[in-house]
């Protein structure tokens, strides 16, 4: 934001010299803003692998306008204002020397790493805080193949929307599930919305608000989103 403005590019007069498609941001001192991460999401690590993270992301669907047609069932639940987290319970087989827990963020999973659940200066770390909260590995329980539970924790210290919630205490923490992943990654699946419905009912997790379900169109597409 500038001066309150939200800003998603900025018109500046080409220099001498400069040409179309060239790369200027080294000549004007550009550097990509990366905001401080607070304490409670730092951590000791360790390298989990990739097969016991999933690598996740997004692309905006202005990017892809024909991407859904008109008719095409489709869901829209809220994107709330936190946290990524993946909770991985894995089987005993594919259990680490770490055991069958695997937390990350999303910066950190992308990589391979994931945070040491024993590690003493892991205490308050935010993400270890929700899984042992939650009991995960006890409320997902035995499993054949692994589970990665995907959500977002939220909360007054988290970011600047709360929705009431508050990261400083175990039991007022917000954690909503928005994605499952059942198998190894990259051989495995994604839960589909009723399958998601009763995997949260099942083991008592909360889910992201869902905003519709229905035929997808333009009118429905607009009431949701920005555009």
């Amino acid at each position: 934001r500038l001066r309150s403005v939200l800003s998603q590019g900025l018109v500046y007069p080409a220099r001498e010299g400069w040409n179309i498609g060239d790369d200027v941001t080294e000549e004007l001192g550009i550097t990509k803003y990366e905001p401080p991460v607070p304490t409670s999401m730092n951590g000791e690590v360790y390298a989990a692998g990739y097969e016991r993270c999933v690598r996740y992301d997004i692309e905006n669907f202005k990017r892809y306008p024909e991407v859904l047609e008109p008719g095409e069932e489709v869901v829209f639940t809220e994107k709330l204002h936190g946290t990524w987290c993946q909770l991985g319970v894995l089987p005993e087989s594919l259990a680490s020397e770490h055991g069958r827990l695997v937390v990350t963020s999303k910066g950190l999973g992308a990589k391979g790493l994931a945070f040491l659940p024993e590690a003493e200066a892991n205490a308050t770390n935010l993400y270890l805080r929700v899984a042992r909260a939650l009991d995960i590995v006890a409320r997902v329980g035995e499993r054949d193949v692994p589970i990665f539970i995907l959500g977002e924790v939220f909360g007054a210290g988290v970011q600047d929307l709360s929705y009431g919630a508050n990261a400083g205490k175990d039991d007022t923490l917000g954690f909503r599930v928005f994605d499952v992943y059942e198998g190894s990654p990259g051989q495995g699946r994604y839960l589909d919305d009723a399958e998601l419905e009763a995997f949260c009912e099942q083991h008592a997790l909360e889910r992201v608000p869902v905003l519709y379900r229905g035929p997808f169109s333009r009118e429905v597409m607009s009431q949701w989103t920005d555009g």
